[in-house]
């Protein structure tokens, strides 16, 4: 009886002591870093997944949706710049592209839905989901409104055209996009080629003037020498695709059209340390001589540099233009 009796003491001693192993060991397990934080692809057939880091768990769900629209495409917002290119043919030429920063509510995600979070190290991490097809709606959507369809004058196909071609990267981005994952990328990718192929042509018929007041404080702006570079890149891919030399390009033109800038005004106002430039216009395309479209435009730049507003107001100035 006394051997049984201590070792049914020596028991009872060894059982907290096991219950603090086995509850220390469950949470270990619970604590430890999900495989789905550093898993590479987790996109299922329906729906996108994405995981964010941040400080805390409302910051944490803003990464992943940014991670999310930085992995599908990169150039979704865009500001104008000239650059020096080759085409196929090896023939240099200036074009008036686009360079993306990546911003997430440039897609304006629908239906996010936050699947799983964990917080290790003063870290927290989100993982949400977004439905494929709700993302690919709003894109087929934009580009539906974007590229022109049907017949048109040569004075609605250059007009369209220039309307178009400062997002010409983006359209062909999202394109290409799509085309990873639904069908309908081929069809778009059709339509975006035939309309380009309209516009060179018209473009190559025509004869653009471009309007602009000489005014010291205006050029110092250097609106006008961008516009130019603007019309040289898009007058050279016309010339490219159209093949032609300059003799037979001259004989071809048909048309003259005029682009005018009436203004540019340029306002400055200052609150606290914050610059606010305005800049403002109005575009007008003239067809032999003829007013064929006639639009207001308006750009502002803020930042705590006047320089630096100043720049940010042309640049949303100049793209503007295009959108007759």
């Amino acid at each position: 009886m006394l051997l049984n009796f201590r070792l049914y003491s020596t028991h009872l001693k060894t059982l907290p002591l096991l219950s603090v192993l086995a509850l220390s060991i469950f949470l270990s397990a619970c604590s430890s870093t999900p495989t789905w934080i550093n898993k590479a692809n987790l996109d299922t057939e329906t729906h996108f997944v994405s995981v964010g880091t941040a400080q805390n768990l409302e910051a944490a769900r803003a990464n992943a949706i940014q991670n999310l629209s930085n992995r599908l495409i990169v150039n979704v917002s865009s500001s104008s710049y000239s650059q020096i290119a080759k085409d196929t043919n090896g023939a240099t030429e200036q074009s008036f592209s686009s360079v993306g920063v990546s911003q997430s509510q440039a897609f304006n995600f629908v239906d996010i839905k936050t699947t799983a979070s964990h917080q290790e190290d003063g870290q927290f991490h989100a993982q949400i989901k977004v439905n494929k097809d709700a993302f690919f709606k709003q894109i087929i959507q934009w580009l539906e409104n974007e590229i022109p369809t049907g017949l048109l004058t040569t004075e609605q196909a250059i007009a369209q055209g220039l309307k178009l071609w400062p997002k010409q990267q983006k359209l062909e981005s999202f394109i290409t996009l799509l085309s990873q994952y639904r069908p309908q990328g081929q069809l778009y990718q059709g339509r975006l080629s035939a309309f380009n192929h309209e516009f060179y042509d018209a473009l190559a018929q025509t004869k653009i003037d471009l309007i602009v007041a000489d005014i010291p404080s205006i050029e110092s702006l250097g609106i006008k020498s961008r516009l130019q570079q603007a019309l040289s890149g898009v007058t050279n891919k016309a010339a490219t695709h159209s093949m032609m030399t300059d003799e037979s390009l001259s004989e071809q033109i048909k048309k003259r059209m005029a682009l005018i800038i009436v203004g540019p005004n340029l306002k400055v106002h200052k609150q606290g340390n914050l610059f606010a430039v305005k800049v403002s216009g109005e575009s007008v395309i003239e067809v032999d001589g003829k007013v064929l479209t006639k639009a207001p435009v308006l750009a502002i730049g803020t930042s705590t540099s006047l320089a630096e507003a100043k720049a940010q107001a042309v640049d949303i100035f100049v793209e503007r233009l295009f959108v007759f």
